[in-house]
């Protein structure tokens, strides 16, 4: 089968650590053809907590349980019938995610916000 050049990454890249974006993208980058398309969507902070429910979030890991949280990154209690533990996500705060997409050789080819809380791009390989 051949690779058509296009690559998609739905709904993940907010546990991609904020810190550790940059080398991921690249490395996307590198399997890539060039002006091949990568599609990319990611949720937004407003889709999880409000922003004071992230801020207590975070001076409580950071604070009181002294873990080594980067900004941008929160912890969480999930329930589930068959799960029930803590949840590691990153917030994907748009400036910073679009200066890494453009430092690892993306070019934005599109944006859309939706409802949801959902933030798409559709990048091009340079």
């Amino acid at each position: 089968m051949r690779d058509s050049g296009r690559k998609k990454f739905a709904q993940a890249f907010e546990y991609v650590p904020p810190d550790e974006r940059e080398i991921f993208l690249k490395a996307l980058r590198r399997i890539l053809k060039s002006g091949g398309y990568f599609f990319l969507n990611v949720a937004k902070v407003p889709n999880e907590c409000s922003f004071m429910s992230y801020l207590k979030n975070y001076f409580y890991w950071k604070i009181i349980k002294r873990q080594p949280v980067i900004w941008g990154e929160y912890i969480y209690k999930l329930h589930f019938e068959h799960y029930s533990g803590w949840h590691y996500h990153a917030v994907a705060f748009t400036k910073r995610i679009e200066k890494a997409f453009k430092k690892a050789g993306f070019k934005i080819i599109k944006t859309r916000y939706d409802k949801k809380g959902y933030l798409t791009y559709l990048l091009q390989a340079h």
